[in-house]
């Protein structure tokens, strides 16, 4: 793959991202209000579950490719934890640093062997495996990529590639396959706060578990 050190930009580190909240006046549709909390935008065939005052979410289009990227192009709205950000004068927005990106590949599968080829390659690439010469590691940006697991992401079969990066963000990174079509849903919090103690951890945890795909 000559083109390997495109995809490392592609798990985000949380800490550059600005985003706003869901509107009508920029997308198709509002989130549903589900007592006190909100359901996600079914747009891309998924939704999950958030509180409505603490969370927010955003449509988030810096994934869409059209050049020799394009095989990782995807949809995406992603949810945010309002408190757990800082204000940059110079852009004059809030980044947050705790994110969960739900996404859908635009690439289809043929197979479920396909897609779970598709993620085995991107966790042998994000290893650092295709730099064969070792000049490009001191540059890599996960000092930490697991293997892929086999996990459950509410009650859907899942695989895990979980990374650790130089800016000290933990990523877990749930792929789900169904019709012929890949779902990513990315957890990215500081890595201080990945323990099952953790109030945010928890909180995230909490949110995937109402993950569910959606006509």
């Amino acid at each position: 793959m000559k083109n390997w050190k495109l995809i490392l930009v592609l798990l985000v580190g949380a800490s550059s991202l600005f985003l706003g909240a869901c509107s009508k006046d920029d997308d198709n549709s509002d989130p549903e209000l589900v007592e006190d909390k909100v359901s996600l935008p079914k747009d891309y065939g998924v939704t999950a579950i958030f509180p409505v005052d603490s969370w927010g979410c955003s449509y988030f289009y810096d994934f869409k490719y059209d050049d020799s990227r394009a095989i990782y192009s995807r949809d995406c709205i992603a949810t945010y934890l309002r408190e757990d950000s800082v204000y940059s004068q110079s852009s004059g927005k809030n980044s947050y640093y705790t994110i969960i990106y739900f996404c859908r590949l635009d690439k289809t599968f043929s197979s479920e062997a396909e897609a779970k080829d598709f993620v085995s390659d991107l966790q042998y690439v994000l290893d650092g495996s295709y730099d064969k010469t070792g000049e490009n590691l001191p540059n890599m940006n996960y000092k930490f990529v697991s293997e892929v697991k086999s996990v459950q992401l509410n009650d859907y079969n899942a695989s895990l590639i979980e990374v650790i990066d130089k800016q000290g963000y933990y990523q877990a990174n749930h792929f789900v396959y169904d019709g012929g079509r890949l779902y990513w849903v990315t957890l990215s919090l500081k890595s201080e706060h990945y323990d099952s103690k953790d109030a945010k951890y928890q909180e995230c945890i909490s949110i995937l578990n109402t993950f569910k795909l959606v006509d």
